[in-house]
C-alpha cells in the first residue's frame, strides 16, 4: 500500500509553503514531498533545484511520478514518494494546471486549493523579490484565470488572505482528520 498523497495547489504567493510547514510541524504523520525544480535561485520549502538537462534525463528514465512545466520551469515529484509507509500523509506542492493529469495518474489524490486576494499575492511576490515585474504580472494573471479548478474531485479550499495562523490551523485540522482515518 502507498501513502495518502495530498495535492496542495494555489497561485504563487498564496502561502503553500507556510501551510506545508505548519502541517509537517504539527501532524506527526505528515511528510513533505521533495519537489525538483529547474529554476535558479534559492529553493522554496521542500524544493530541490536541478539543472534542466539533468531533469530532462530523469524524465526520460521514467523517474518522475508527476512532472510538469509552468512559468518556464520544469517541476517533478519522483516515484520514490510512494515508498513512504501507508500511514503517512505526503503533501505535494503541486500545480493547478497539471492537477487533472495528476489525478489521472493517481485517482486517490486528495486535492487542497489555497487562495488569496490578488493584492495580497502581488505584495507577497514583490516582497520575496525573485520575479521581475513582468513575471509577477504573469503569475497574477494566471491566478485570476484559475478561480475554478479542473477535475470533479471534492476540493478543500483554504483562503489564506487573512491571518496565516488561521489558514494553517484549518490545514492542520484537515490533515489531522486524514491521519486519524489512516490509523
Amino acid at each position: 500500500m502507498a501513502p495518502k498523497l495530498i495535492w496542495l495547489m494555489g497561485p504563487s504567493g498564496s502561502g503553500k509553503n507556510g501551510l506545508m510547514e505548519a502541517g509537517a510541524a504539527r501532524v506527526p504523520k505528515v511528510v513533505l514531498a521533495e519537489r525538483i525544480v529547474t529554476k535558479k535561485g534559492p529553493a522554496d520549502g521542500s524544493d530541490r533545484l536541478m539543472e534542466e538537462e539533468t531533469f530532462l534525463k530523469l524524465a526520460v528514465e521514467g523517474r518522475f511520478l508527476f512532472s510538469w512545466e509552468s512559468h518556464g520551469f520544469f517541476y517533478g515529484i519522483e516515484k520514490e514518494v510512494l515508498n513512504h509507509p501507508p500511514d503517512r500523509l505526503v503533501v505535494i506542492n503541486g500545480s493547478r494546471e497539471y492537477f487533472p493529469k495528476a489525478l489521472a495518474i493517481r485517482p486517490d489524490l486528495v486535492p487542497v486549493s489555497v487562495t488569496a486576494d490578488i493584492s495580497l499575492l502581488r505584495e507577497r511576490l514583490e516582497k520575496r523579490g525573485r520575479e521581475t515585474a513582468g513575471e509577477i504580472e504573469e503569475r497574477l494573471a494566471a491566478a485570476r484565470n484559475h478561480n475554478v479548478l479542473p477535475g470533479d474531485a471534492k476540493i478543500l479550499e483554504i483562503d489564506n488572505s487573512g491571518d496565516p495562523g488561521a489558514a494553517g490551523d484549518k490545514f492542520v485540522a484537515f490533515l489531522s482528520g486524514l491521519a486519524e482515518d489512516a490509523a
